[in-house]
């Protein structure tokens, strides 16, 4: 078994000095999310001069609201009625996916090519007796 990832060279690049963080809104830079152009794929059983992670290169950050309403009714003495509404990402807002980090693949380096559910909502009705 390879615990390395040495026979896949793509794991740790070679990094020619430069950042590779690029400014801007993340929906703009969906396609080119960092500056590929900086990285190159290192000779195969040899790791490149690039760190399992970079200092300046983070996933695009999550904002997202969750909210929840609850509203109980008494219907009788012992009898009440309880509606509840949960919403998760309220705000409908995407959560952007990491970009692809594979050096040299086929597609998708350097690109994010998927976001996480969108809004969700579950209403329910409670008896409580």
């Amino acid at each position: 078994m390879n615990q390395t990832n040495l026979g896949s060279p793509g794991q740790r690049p070679n990094n020619n000095g430069k950042s590779a963080k690029l400014s801007g809104a993340v929906k703009d830079r969906l396609n080119q999310y960092f500056d590929t152009s900086v990285f190159s794929q290192a000779g195969i059983f040899t790791f490149g001069n690039t760190s399992r992670t970079s200092p300046d290169l983070r996933m695009p950050s999550l904002h997202n609201i969750d909210f929840s309403i609850f509203k109980s009714f008494q219907v009788r003495e012992k009898v009440a009625l309880r509606y509840q509404a949960e919403f998760y990402n309220g705000t409908n807002t995407p959560l952007w996916n990491s970009p692809g980090t594979t050096v040299n693949a086929a597609s998708g380096f350097g690109q994010i090519t998927s976001a996480n559910a969108q809004r969700v909502c579950q209403m329910a009705l409670k008896l409580l007796f």
